[in-house]
C-alpha cells in the first residue's frame, strides 16, 4: 500500500485499488503507482490462488474455453474483494465516495465484477484486457445503481489470448446496463498493460476524480456568494497587492483589461478590470465593485431562478462563457447582480473563458428543467 503525503482539498483521500493479471503479484503490479497522483491512497492486492511462490491467479480458467473464467472463483473473489475494499476504505480513513478499481487481465474481470456485484462501493472502473463470464448478468444485483458508473474499458489490438470480439462483447454489456463507457482498441498493443494505456487511464481516473469533487462542492440548493469583480486604476499594481498580503493565485489573464484570481477551486474569486489611472472616485461604479456574483450549483437551479425572474419582468441578460452559464439583473436599488453556474466540467465546456462570449438562448436553459440533475 502506498499513500500520499501531499496536502488534501478533502481530508479523506481518495483510493485507487490495483488488481494485477495473473502470473505475478501484487508487489510488481504497484509500480504502477508510481504515475498516480501523491494525496491518492494506492493499495495493491494479490490474488487468492498461487501459481507458483510469486505468481497468483484470480481464477482458473475452463478447460474448455480459456476466455471463461471458473465461475466459483469469480464469486469468491468477488465477495473477499469487497470486504477488502472496505477493510482498506476504513482502516486508512479514506474517501468512500471516491473509490476506483484498477485491472489487467484476471485483474481487470474482478474489477468489473467487484463493480457489478457492489456498484455502491466503486467509483468507477479500468479495465485492461477483460473477459467475459458466462453468468455475467448474474453478478448484477442493483441495476440502477449501475446507470452512468464510469467504465474505462481498453484492449489490445493485437491481443493473441482475448479475441476483440470478446472485448466488444463486454462493452457491449457495459452499455446495456447504461453505464458511462470509454472503449479503445489500441494498435500494436497485445494482452500486455503497457506505458500508453497506463497513461491513459490515469489520465481518466483524474478526469473523472475532479468532476467528483467538482459536484461534492454542488451539495446545496441555495445561492451562494461566487466572486467579486473590482474596477482598478492600475492592474498591475493590484495583482501584486491580492496575490502578495491573500494569497490569491494568477488563473488567467485577457488582453490587458482583465485579471482572475483564485484562492479556491474555482476559475476565480476576484475578477479585477483595470479602467486607468484617471478614473475617478465618483460616481460610485468607476473605481469599486462592480457587481456581485452568486453561484447556482447546477443548470436545473439555474433555470428555475431564470424562470422566477422572467415572471416577474425583471431585465435580465443571459450569455454562456464556455465556463460557466451567466445571466445579469439588478436589485431593487441598481447594484448589479450576477447568477452563474460553473460547467467546466461537463462534456464541450472550456476551462478557461479566453474572452468568449456565447448566446444563450432561453429555450437552451430550459432545457436543462428535463435533464437529470447533476448533483
Amino acid at each position: 500500500m502506498r499513500s500520499g503525503t501531499a496536502p488534501l482539498e478533502f481530508s479523506r483521500p481518495p483510493v485507487l485499488i490495483l488488481l494485477h493479471q495473473a502470473g505475478i503479484n501484487e508487489q510488481t503490479f504497484l509500480s504502477v503507482a508510481a504515475g498516480v497522483d501523491a494525496r491518492w491512497l494506492v493499495a495493491s492486492v494479490r490474488g487468492p490462488i498461487a501459481q507458483s511462490r510469486d505468481a497468483f491467479a484470480w481464477y482458473r480458467l475452463s478447460p474448455f474455453d480459456i476466455t471463461q473464467p471458473n465461475l466459483e472463483d469469480i464469486r469468491r473473489g468477488t465477495e473477499r474483494l469487497g470486504r477488502t475494499i472496505e477493510e482498506i476504505i476504513a482502516s486508512a480513513n479514506a474517501d468512500a465516495r471516491q473509490v476506483y478499481l484498477m485491472g489487467a487481465d484476471q485483474g481487470a474481470a474482478m474489477a468489473v465484477s467487484v463493480l457489478l456485484s457492489y456498484p455502491r462501493l466503486v467509483t468507477g472502473v479500468m479495465a485492461f484486457a477483460a473477459t467475459k463470464w458466462e453468468d455475467m448478468r448474474y453478478s448484477v444485483v442493483e441495476r440502477d445503481a449501475l446507470k452512468e458508473k464510469p467504465v474505462f474499458l481498453a484492449y489490445g489490438a493485437h491481443d493473441t489470448v482475448l479475441p476483440l470480439q470478446v472485448a466488444r462483447q463486454v462493452r457491449g454489456f457495459c452499455l446495456e446496463y447504461g453505464m458511462e463507457v470509454t472503449y479503445r482498441e489500441y494498435s500494436n498493443v497485445g494482452h500486455t498493460l503497457n506505458r500508453r494505456v497506463l497513461a491513459d487511464m490515469l489520465s481518466w481516473m483524474a478526469e473523472r476524480a475532479e468532476r467528483v469533487r467538482r459536484r461534492m462542492r454542488h451539495v446545496d440548493t441555495r445561492a451562494r456568494l461566487g466572486y467579486a469583480v473590482l474596477r482598478v486604476r492600475n492592474l498591475e499594481r493590484s495583482l501584486v497587492f491580492y496575490q502578495r498580503f491573500l494569497g490569491l493565485r494568477l488563473v488567467e489573464r485577457v488582453g490587458s483589461g482583465y485579471a482572475f484570481l483564485s484562492g479556491s477551486a474555482r476559475h476565480h474569486d476576484l475578477a479585477l478590470i483595470q479602467v486607468g489611472t484617471d478614473a475617478l472616485d465618483q460616481p460610485p461604479g468607476i473605481v469599486g465593485v462592480e457587481r456581485i456574483a452568486f453561484e447556482l450549483p447546477d443548470p436545473q437551479t439555474f433555470a428555475r431562478t431564470y424562470q422566477r425572474l422572467c415572471e416577474q419582468n425583471i431585465p435580465l441578460k443571459t450569455v454562456d462563457r464556455m465556463i460557466a452559464w451567466v445571466m445579469s439583473f439588478a436589485d431593487p436599488d441598481g447594484n448589479r447582480i450576477e447568477a452563474y453556474c460553473d460547467r467546466r466540467d461537463l462534456p464541450g465546456a472550456a476551462d478557461l473563458w479566453q474572452g468568449r462570449d456565447l448566446p444563450l438562448p432561453p429555450e437552451k436553459i430550459l432545457a436543462a428543467l428535463q435533464a437529470p440533475s447533476e448533483g
